[in-house]
């Protein structure tokens, strides 16, 4: 008797939420739903990218000689990046303190017809 109360009681909860689950997707027609599912599969398709060259795989061990030239790689590459910094450090935007930060310097109004300048925040 026990047994047949506790197996109807679990058949109503199960009929019960299903219903209630699948009125809640009445409000979507089937046809946006696979208009979404579509776009949603070609833009995972577009990300992928297929590469022709494929990198080599570095080797687990690697010899002395290999970091050597490794280590001699990277110093040329940071001496090469930091003489094109300095380089770009030389322009007047960079060096002269009247450009503000400007690439060019800025026009010297009359103190009427300054105006607020978006790039520094100040009136010129």
């Amino acid at each position: 008797m026990r047994l047949i109360k506790f197996l109807g009681v679990g058949i109503l909860m199960l009929l019960f939420c299903g219903i209630n689950t699948s009125s809640a997707q009445s409000s979507r027609s089937v046809e946006d739903v696979l208009k979404a599912r579509s776009s949603r599969q070609t833009a995972s398709k577009k990300k992928k990218k297929i590469s022709l060259f494929s990198k080599k795989k570095k080797s687990a061990y690697t010899t002395d000689e290999q970091l050597r030239a490794e280590y001699v790689q990277r110093q040329k590459d940071n001496a090469k990046r930091s003489r094109k910094e300095s380089k770009l450090a030389k322009k007047p935007q960079y060096s002269n303190p009247l450009y503000f930060g400007h690439k060019r310097p800025p026009k010297k109004r009359p103190n009427d017809k300054k105006k607020l300048c978006k790039e520094c925040g100040l009136r010129h």
